[in-house]
């Protein structure tokens, strides 16, 4: 049975932002609970357009079918447990926050463009063994904090300079050539 919880707190304001903001969890998601999922949250989002979502699924190894965040557009913030950085997310273009929660999992990123998340300010990658990261990363240009800890990066692309707003990156654990410059050198041609 699908479980659909609304935190016992209830409904609280955001004091920065004056949303209401409301916490749904979804543990343990089936491929067969995606579609009761989606229905549920428009539902909610034609019910309640005034608030804002923190929604937490728990997708294990499975993958949020394409499609899936098409016309729900009051999510916040979305934790994700689970390996697939799925292009569905890409469609929620007023996320602000973006947490992907499993140690020692390989995380499959999207193909699609990151920077069409275009007001995400916070994005945690910990303890994925990435190696590497997509391009697009740096199209974030809203980004302020990105938690790369716990990985397996052994340099981080030159372009992340074009991340002005970047106040705070976490890099703490990871496989650094050089520890003490973890950017890749940028060379000139003579």
């Amino acid at each position: 049975m699908l479980q659909w919880r609304e935190q016992k707190s209830g409904v609280t304001i955001c004091p920065v932002c004056r949303y209401e903001i409301v916490d749904l969890e979804y543990p343990d998601i089936k491929p067969e609970d995606f579609d009761g999922i989606k229905e549920k949250l428009l539902n909610y989002n034609n019910i309640h357009p005034e608030r804002r979502i923190i929604l937490w699924i728990d997708i294990g190894e499975n993958e949020i079918p394409d499609g899936f965040f098409k016309k729900i557009k009051n999510i916040y913030k979305l934790i994700v447990e689970g390996a697939n950085f799925s292009e569905a997310i890409l469609d929620l273009e007023e996320l602000i926050m973006l947490s992907f929660e499993s140690l020692n999992r390989k995380l499959k990123f999207p193909s699609g463009d990151l920077g069409k998340l275009k007001n995400l300010k916070l994005l945690c990658l910990k303890g994925y063994k990435i190696e590497t990261l997509p391009q697009s990363l740096v199209n974030l240009k809203n980004l302020e904090y990105l938690d790369l800890s716990y990985n397996c990066l052994e340099t981080l692309p030159q372009s992340f300079v074009n991340l002005e707003k970047l106040k705070c990156l976490n890099i703490f654990k990871n496989c650094f050539v050089d520890p003490d410059r973890p950017f890749t050198p940028t060379y000139k041609s003579p």
